[in-house]
């Protein structure tokens, strides 16, 4: 996509709702592009890295197995286990964040889905036919059971590592009072919890009017969740990477229609005007 304008993102305030410090890399690049960011975790990660004796495992580890790792954050708390043993399984990841995390550590990767989901991974042709073979899925707490369910009726020996588990962290409302009422208001989410935790803190700090601003989503199937919430115009991107959800950041702001609807939800939310019939004529007309 060509960017005519350097700073696309300008007169944008943008809530990235994303987990320190994996909400770093993003909250830089919108700065980069002209946003405004206001950085406010809905989900906190408390870590239980595996030791390397932590998990003894009959027989060892070897070539023939296979490791999962559902999130960066998995490949952090378990990596000096995986070094530790005097074989290496076959690394899998679930997208290209995780992708990276197993290059940084120096693990090899094997395979990466092209749709970043459970049901991208399970679509790999070297997870098809696994019958006895032994697989670690390495994640957080109450991650989504799809995987190791299938993976089990298709024959694996599935051993789960939990290594983390997720929290909503308390609510810094100083950082809502940040907003600047004359630049458009969107926030992201990237998963279902940060979307579940994102509406209760809304709530809580009686911000219900983002409600009606714009909610960038990662993935399709949280579009329903988000109505089901409350917020009324959901922005779909086809997967959580900073390069997917900023093009789909950009689209909204730099086309008319995106442009349009922004400048509408404003005026509605801050300036208390009686009719948005009114308003739509305004914009019409101008």
């Amino acid at each position: 996509m060509q960017i005519k304008n350097e700073y696309p993102l300008a007169q944008t305030t943008i809530i990235v709702t994303r987990p320190q410090p994996q909400n770093i890399s993003l909250c830089q690049s919108l700065e980069k592009l002209g946003a405004d960011v206001i950085a406010l975790p809905s989900l906190a990660i408390k870590s239980k890295a595996l030791q390397p004796d932590a998990m003894p495992l009959s027989p060892p580890v070897n070539s023939h197995d296979i490791a999962i790792f559902l999130s960066a954050n998995a490949v952090q708390n378990t990596h000096s286990f995986w070094k530790s043993q005097t074989a290496l399984p076959q690394f899998f990841a679930i997208g290209p964040g995780t992708a990276q995390a197993l290059q940084t550590v120096g693990l090899p990767l094997t395979g990466i889905p092209l749709d970043y989901s459970s049901e991208g991974l399970l679509a790999l042709d070297e997870l098809q036919h696994v019958t006895g073979r032994r697989i670690f899925i390495c994640s957080g707490a109450e991650s989504r059971p799809l995987l190791a369910e299938t993976l089990k009726q298709r024959g694996a020996n599935v051993i789960p590592i939990i290594c983390y588990e997720r929290y909503r962290p308390r609510l810094q409302k100083n950082k809502l009072q940040q907003l600047n009422p004359k630049n458009q208001t969107i926030s992201i989410t990237t998963s279902k919890e940060s979307l579940v935790n994102f509406h209760k803190m809304l709530t809580e700090a009686n911000f219900t009017w983002l409600l009606n601003q714009p909610l960038l989503v990662s993935h399709p199937r949280h579009d329903a969740l988000a109505k089901q919430l409350g917020f009324q115009y959901i922005v779909v991107a086809n997967n959580p990477t900073n390069a997917q959800i900023i093009a789909r950041l950009i689209d909204l702001t730099g086309c008319r229609k995106g442009r349009w609807l922004c400048q509408l939800l404003r005026m509605v939310n801050y300036y208390m005007v009686s009719t948005k019939v009114n308003i739509v004529k305004k914009l019409l007309s101008s």
